[in-house]
């Protein structure tokens, strides 16, 4: 299994314009299969949504925000890494609640359209989102 398309794309908290980092994930993303790309797009946004606001919630807006894609044949690995608090076990696991609910309904949103998702918290405090989505040809 190869590597086909690397991309990586960081911005700085403080100095992000909405717009104009959702139109930098669409070009990144635009190497990805039709087949994926809508749903990839979705659950990048929703983690960049929150990424920004739990980074300015922890006063961290002078901190960067890096995000990953790795295409292979089979997969597309996106990985979005921030200085936040990373979730806690209670909207990890606490998925019987009003699906209409504001708080958690875009880690429900990342679920439904990953193929795999998880959550890593590295040694530098640094956390890491992935999204895997499988690619079909």
């Amino acid at each position: 299994m190869s590597i086909q398309k690397e991309k990586q794309y960081i911005f700085k908290v403080s100095e992000s314009d909405l717009d104009k980092v959702h139109s930098d994930l669409a070009d990144i993303l635009k190497y990805l299969p039709a087949s994926v790309y809508d749903e990839s797009l979705i659950c990048l946004h929703e983690l960049v949504i929150n990424s920004i606001k739990e980074m300015k919630t922890v006063h961290k807006e002078d901190q960067f925000i890096t995000i990953d894609l790795l295409t292979t044949e089979d997969e597309a690995v996106i990985c979005l890494k921030d200085l936040g608090r990373g979730l806690n076990e209670e909207q990890i696991y606490d998925r019987d609640q009003n699906p209409l609910r504001e708080t958690g309904r875009g880690l429900d949103i990342i679920t439904l359209l990953a193929d795999w998702f998880c959550v890593f918290q590295e040694s530098n405090c640094c956390n890491s989102y992935y999204v895997i989505k499988k690619i079909c040809n």
